[in-house]
């Protein structure tokens, strides 16, 4: 539920780039490397706006909104946060890769996604906080 707005708002502008990047690829390819640079500077904007508060102060919001006991949950929200802040940076810039041909590329942000999200799980198992209760 926390990634959904993200996903939405990645999702939709995913279809509109990776049409405009098609159409630029051969016919101006400095142009698609400027709107490129542009979307990824604007998406970093946008989701940390949505995402930062949640990753700083999960617990309390969630205390707030929810009640003390939902605190914990707050707190395992900021951890999950993080990889849905750059997953939803990266989902449209993806496409690029694709575009290209680059799929290794792909599987590199893919896995360091990946890894990205165990390293978070294990850092609130060190920290104590239990996920399967929560």
């Amino acid at each position: 539920m926390l990634d959904l707005p993200g996903r939405i708002i990645s999702g939709s502008i995913s279809k509109v780039f990776m049409q405009k990047s098609a159409e630029l690829k051969n016919n101006n390819p400095d142009h698609l490397r400027e709107i490129t640079y542009k979307l990824f500077t604007r998406l970093a904007v946008i989701f940390s706006f949505m995402f930062i508060p949640l990753i700083v102060f999960g617990d309390l919001i969630f205390g707030i909104a929810f009640g003390s006991k939902w605190t914990e949950a707050g707190i395992i929200a900021g951890f999950l946060a993080v990889p849905f802040l750059f997953s939803n940076i990266l989902q449209p810039l993806k496409l690029i890769f694709n575009l290209y041909n680059k799929l290794n590329v792909n599987l590199v942000l893919s896995g360091c996604s990946l890894i990205g999200s165990v390293i978070v799980f294990f850092i609130a198992y060190k920290l104590g906080i239990n996920i399967f209760t929560t």
